[in-house]
């Protein structure tokens, strides 16, 4: 390599070295790309109050979309993506990209409720000196979910029903928000599901989503 090259290799003409300068530029051309969009949208990314610019496109009807970000947008799997119709997506995928970063979001078509435990304290006695106990501390959670009787098919496109009664919700990983195995969980106000599996397989260095597989009781209460 001739000294010239060197040089032009090392420093490009902003100061930079030329690969940060090229790198620069493409993510200037990109800003360009999705701001000068016909398909520009806003949305809200987990509960911040200021929006992000996107570039949104339905990859499997409107039940799973592709959201393309601006360079260096922050984003990951287990993110909740609000659009500006009120519906929410949660992130099940990505790609890694500074150029174009972008997220896979399935529709959010429930609300999980799911009760914490308090903590067990002692609030008064009866009349018999008995200890009264209340739990304190305990919250009730309307957490936004992906909520399915299909799983995928490995072998095709095509989705496979449960078994009759079952159901798997896909949730982001929060560690004080995961339902412990034997947590019943009231569908529709009526129906009994007890979560008997919680799958933590897309759960990296704390950041993802958990599937937790739950089956329906007998009976109505």
């Amino acid at each position: 390599m001739s000294y010239l090259d060197a040089y032009r290799e090392r420093v490009s003409p902003n100061g930079a070295s030329m690969k940060d300068a090229i790198q620069n530029t493409s993510k200037r051309q990109a800003i360009n790309y999705i701001m000068d969009s016909p398909t520009l949208t806003h949305i809200r990314l987990n509960y911040n109050v200021d929006s992000t610019p996107v570039i949104a496109s339905d990859k499997e009807l409107f039940h799973k979309r592709t959201y393309l970000f601006l360079p260096d947008t922050k984003v990951n799997v287990g993110d909740y993506i609000h659009q500006t119709d009120n519906t929410t997506y949660l992130a099940v995928d990505q790609k890694k990209d500074e150029i174009y970063p972008q997220l896979i979001g399935e529709l959010c078509n429930e609300t999980f409720l799911f009760i914490t435990e308090g903590v067990r304290t002692i609030i008064g006695y009866d009349d018999f000196k008995r200890p009264i106990y209340r739990q304190v501390g305990a919250k009730m959670l309307n957490i936004p979910c992906v909520m399915t009787t299909k799983v995928p098919s490995m072998i095709d496109n095509s989705a496979i029903p449960l078994p009759e009664g079952a159901m798997i919700v896909k949730i982001p990983y929060v560690v004080d928000q995961i339902p412990p195995v034997n947590y019943v969980f009231k569908y529709q106000d009526k129906l009994n599901y007890k979560v008997t599996n919680i799958s933590f397989e897309n759960v990296i260095n704390g950041v993802g989503y958990v599937e937790i597989r739950l089956q329906r009781g007998t009976g109505e209460s």
